[in-house]
């Protein structure tokens, strides 16, 4: 799993619902999309997934680095 910063200042994507894309070896990708503010969830299938990936890949673009994000990060955990 990998994580990474989206800094705030960044106007290009944004997100309202989290997800989850999951890519298997032996099937097509799915994804789980946790609604925000309630307790709802739902799986995307087929070529929904199609959305999810294009959006990952702008996400991909504005996101810090993984060595960036994983410095601050640290540094976050740090200090508490």
């Amino acid at each position: 799993m990998e994580i990474r910063i989206i800094p705030a200042h960044q106007t290009s994507v944004f997100v309202l619902h989290p997800f989850l894309l999951m890519r298997f070896h032996h099937t097509t990708p799915v994804v789980h999309v946790e609604l925000a503010g309630t307790a709802g969830a739902f799986y995307v299938h087929n070529q929904d997934v199609a959305n999810f990936e294009s959006l990952l890949a702008r996400l991909d673009h504005v996101a810090l680095s993984r060595g960036d994000s994983s410095t601050i990060i640290t540094e976050l955990m740090e200090g508490l």
